[in-house]
């Protein structure tokens, strides 16, 4: 009986500290965190680097236009792997230019973080003929993904 509750108090106290240590390590800084994402965000599209913007979208998915369907994060995979689709409109396709690509220049920024739901906003060239809407949700693991991504 003693063993049991010493294992349950040291069961306890683990998940107390990962809970600590997850708290310590999470950047609650929305505005700071979704600055640092939409950089890494703009610097992927502009490197021609798909690897790293598929590892910033939601594992949900993410929708495309501003009323776009949404494309799951499986089939976009496949597009990036087989280099067609969506993958055509942000990097270049053999010869053909990415039609997207262009829009991916940090710019004038305007955010809207919606703190309490951890959902964002971001217009970059705001008002302007190259605009580009991206959107965020900021998950369990304390990193702002990749939710929608829209063009004029």
């Amino acid at each position: 009986m003693k063993r049991m509750r010493a294992m349950g108090i040291a069961v306890v106290f683990a998940m107390g500290m990962v809970g600590h240590a997850d708290g310590m390590t999470c950047d609650r800084n929305y505005d700071a965190s979704l600055t640092r994402a939409v950089a890494a965000t703009v610097a992927a599209v502009a490197g021609n680097r798909p690897d790293v913007l598929l590892s910033q979208i939601s594992r949900e998915g993410v929708a495309f236009g501003t009323d776009g369907p949404l494309v799951s994060y499986v089939a976009l995979r496949e597009q990036f792997a087989q280099k067609t689709g969506r993958f055509c409109d942000l990097f270049e396709c053999g010869a053909r230019p990415a039609p997207w690509k262009r829009l991916f220049v940090m710019g004038r920024i305007d955010k809207q973080i919606d703190a309490a739901h951890g959902l964002a906003s971001v217009f970059i060239n705001a008002n302007s003929q190259d605009e580009l809407d991206l959107s965020y949700k900021f998950t369990t693991q304390c990193r702002w993904e990749i939710t929608g991504i829209g063009v004029p």
